[in-house]
């Protein structure tokens, strides 16, 4: 048998973008602390170490900056599942009020 049957639950859209909110700090968060640990110093002050170090160092930039955006697409997502769970207030506000005419 098959159903058309669609529901979307607000408060749990909510929830799930406070979770998405909290994972986006929370890797922010080693970013902040664990950035600075792939900062890489030249071994010996020879031209082949400077440019190892500088390298390795703009790997670990990287890997902070992809990290950041990682952070802002999570905070993207929870902010479209908020407009969503309100769209569906909104909703299900309108279809009372019918209702009740």
């Amino acid at each position: 048998m098959t159903t058309h049957d669609f529901w979307v639950d607000a408060h749990a859209l909510r929830v799930t973008a406070a979770q998405f909110d909290t994972y986006a700090e929370r890797i922010c968060d080693v970013a902040r602390t664990r950035g600075p640990a792939l900062t890489v110093r030249p071994a010996a002050l020879d031209e082949v170490s400077a440019g190892v170090a500088r390298s390795a160092g703009a790997g670990g930039d990287r890997f902070v900056s992809e990290i950041d955006s990682g952070a802002a697409e999570l905070r993207a997502v929870a902010v479209v599942l908020r407009a969503h769970a309100d769209e569906v207030d909104t909703a299900d506000e309108r279809l009372a009020t019918r209702l009740r005419l």
